[in-house]
């Protein structure tokens, strides 16, 4: 069993995504990782996409719900919920997401297969998908 302290979250912005990221050795698990993230009020976690080995996915998880844009290649919705929800991006889908709320939004990123930093490409329309 693994316990993980919230307060024991070492966090960092990254200025080219405009997000915090908390990530620990202790999020990496056999076939996956987790970051914990934070987008602050009214920002956006800006518009990339990841070359995931594998063919993998990246999967949000707003614990708290959430009051977002999500934007894609492809479309753009906005969500409001105040229960948990979930959103996933394929392989190469280059995906923003915006936080129209006052407050702060923290949700957890899951990554399958690991997730290497070398995998994250910026910008829209630089890549199609997969």
């Amino acid at each position: 069993m693994k316990i993980i302290n919230y307060s024991d979250i070492p966090w960092s912005f990254n200025k080219r995504e405009n997000v915090n990221i908390g990530w620990s050795e202790l999020f990496e698990f056999k076939g996956f990782d987790l970051a914990h993230s934070k987008i602050e009020p009214n920002q956006a976690l800006r518009m990339h996409y990841h070359e995931r080995k594998n063919e993998g996915d990246e999967v949000f998880f707003f614990f708290k719900g959430g009051h977002i844009k999500v934007k894609t290649d492809k479309e753009e919705k906005e969500i409001n919920s105040e229960k948990p929800f979930y959103t996933s991006f394929v392989n190469k889908e280059p995906h923003e997401v915006t936080n129209l709320s006052g407050e702060e939004l923290e949700f957890l990123l899951i990554y399958s297969p690991p997730f290497d930093p070398a995998e994250v490409k910026p910008g829209e329309g630089v890549c199609a998908r997969g």
